[in-house]
């Protein structure tokens, strides 16, 4: 079987770390993470995503992949990506099983992968990591235009696929009221075993109790509120952030002008090891998002015995259950969120069952579990067909 896959960000692109592009998240670790399984299964696969600075234009996956990262080496606007990749798609010469698209806030990969199956007259299912319809609110300009420009596409090209695989039971359901009945929740693929390592801490000057931020930095993932939420906290707490973004200098120019710029190290691009590094070595991990999908970074946290704070938007209720394993705020509130951290930080009793439980969440989202859904997603989507395929699941 050949599954031509189409995603606009994929993996940490090799030489990437530390630029502008954000080159480590929930979709690209999402996406690597189901090549590599697959390959192990024997699944041949052709990934196309968008160019990134530093990292090789063509790239063998395993035994059996390829990535073709395609674009111009600019950072806006990234959608120019799907003109080259649509030529690579629709011109592929090896026959294709099934067209594969990894739908984010991205408005061109899913009218390109509609085009590309339909050129090779072959199924289309897609994943769902953030719908700009149903998830995704306008921040900004570019979220606007997303959720317009993508949300017009999703709601007239979803109902067209054979199969539509979601992130949580909240975009399950609202699909299902939009008529879209065959959808399965999969899950996010988080790698525990960086979790097992003994590591060094990794801003060793950072006090404790320590509070860490695992973010992109752009309006959505609401930074700005946690470094509003310090002044309501007690004494000196530290926080962390980690990740990288246009809003960087803003955010540094907030915390310095509420007085609180010493308590705040900001670490830039890092590897998901050196993000897993930097979760193992916090009291608390917080994610102030306006909205999101899922909120991958908790799962994360969870999977490092790290108690989680987290906002009652998206799909992050479907991941965070309050008080059982995480606990849940309102969104663009500081001082809820001060109030919510110093209830995890002051009650030992609290923060040992958010652990336990979390860590149970954590086991059940690994990369195995997550390929063999995709694998059971693939055989139910093409066997009807006729074509011969492995029974055995991936992973």
């Amino acid at each position: 079987m050949h599954v031509l896959r189409l995603c606009s960000v994929y993996g940490s692109a090799p030489g990437a770390i530390g630029g502008r592009f954000d080159t480590v998240g929930g979709m690209q670790i999402h996406t690597a993470a189901i090549t590599c399984r697959l390959d192990a299964a024997g699944i041949r696969q052709t990934v196309i995503t968008a160019h990134r600075p530093g990292a090789p234009g063509r790239e063998r996956i395993g035994a059996l992949g390829r990535l073709r990262r395609v674009g111009l080496p600019v950072e806006h606007p990234r959608q120019w990506w799907a003109v080259p990749a649509l030529i690579e798609a629709t011109m592929a010469t090896r026959s294709v099983d099934v067209v594969h698209a990894h739908l984010g806030e991205d408005i061109a990969v899913l009218p390109m992968a509609h085009l590309a199956a339909a050129r090779h007259h072959v199924p289309l299912v897609v994943t769902v990591h953030s719908s700009p319809w149903l998830t995704l609110r306008p921040v900004d300009r570019r979220t606007a235009t997303i959720h317009e420009v993508g949300g017009l596409a999703e709601r007239h090209i979803l109902p067209a696929a054979a199969r539509v695989m979601v992130l949580t039971e909240r975009t399950a359901r609202l699909l299902s009221r939009q008529g879209i009945s065959d959808v399965e929740i999969v899950p996010l693929g988080v790698d525990l075993e960086p979790f097992a390592r003994q590591t060094q801490d990794p801003t060793p000057s950072a006090r404790h109790p320590r509070i860490v931020c695992v973010a992109r930095l752009v309006t959505s993932k609401g930074v700005d509120v946690l470094i509003r939420s310090l002044g309501h906290l007690r004494g000196d707490r530290a926080l962390v952030i980690v990740g990288d973004g246009p809003q960087r200098g803003a955010l540094v120019a907030l915390a310095a002008a509420l007085g609180v710029g010493h308590r705040v190290r900001w670490t830039g691009s890092l590897s998901h090891d050196d993000v897993a590094t930097h979760l193992m070595h916090a009291d608390i991990a917080v994610l102030p998002s306006r909205f999101e999908e899922a909120g991958r970074c908790l799962v994360e946290a969870m999977a490092a015995r790290t108690p989680v704070v987290a906002t009652r938007v998206g799909g992050i209720p479907c991941i965070v259950r309050d008080g059982v394993n995480g606990v849940l705020v309102p969104p663009g509130d500081p001082i809820a969120l001060a109030g919510s951290i110093e209830r995890v930080l002051a009650d030992p009793a609290l923060r040992r069952t958010l652990v336990a439980s979390g860590e149970a969440t954590a086991s059940a989202h690994s990369p195995d579990a997550l390929a063999a859904a995709v694998f059971r997603c693939y055989r139910r989507t093409i066997a009807p067909s006729g074509a011969s395929l492995k029974t055995t699941d991936a992973g």
